[in-house]
């Protein structure tokens, strides 16, 4: 069991115990992370912001994001962050196989979840910056700038 399923069974396992955790949250877990290297953790991105424009980032829309990444989180054993008021990030292990199903899930998902609220608006989202994943060992540089560009703009707030 990995030490992100293991984390989250501590919490209580199943649904409870289990909620969207902070950007200082996920700077911990990966800096946890970078002590002990496992291989097979990912960290994915669901960017709201970069898919949508400002006026269409409605608190319900957020709030169906949020539980859809959640969901995604607990059935696979990893955790949800919240990086920005739309932008959610997923850090779970799974092989690059699992990795891309989940990809591909979420981004279904979301333009769902978009369509449901914005008839119509499906033609307009950037898919390519929708869902951006990160397997940790070979990509931790780039995971930890995106992860210092949520920081910065969480300062400038």
């Amino acid at each position: 069991m990995s030490d992100i399923a293991a984390q989250n069974k501590e919490q209580g396992g199943g649904d409870k115990g289990h909620n969207v955790k902070s950007l200082k949250d996920l700077v911990h877990d990966i800096g946890k992370w970078r002590e002990k290297q496992e291989k097979d953790i990912n960290f994915i991105i669901v960017g709201v912001s970069s898919a949508l424009p400002e006026g269409k980032r409605t608190q319900p829309l957020v709030e169906m994001i949020k539980d859809s990444v959640l969901s995604v989180a607990i059935q696979r054993g990893g955790k949800a962050y919240l990086l920005s008021e739309c932008d959610l990030g997923l850090l779970v292990k799974l092989n690059e196989t699992s990795m891309t199903e989940v990809v591909r899930d979420l981004k279904v998902e979301m333009l769902r979840t978009f369509e449901s609220h914005f008839p119509g608006i499906f033609g307009t989202i950037d898919q390519s910056r929708l869902v951006v994943s990160y397997e940790l060992k070979s990509n931790y540089k780039s995971a930890a700038d995106r992860v210092r560009s949520y920081i910065q703009l969480y300062r400038s707030t």
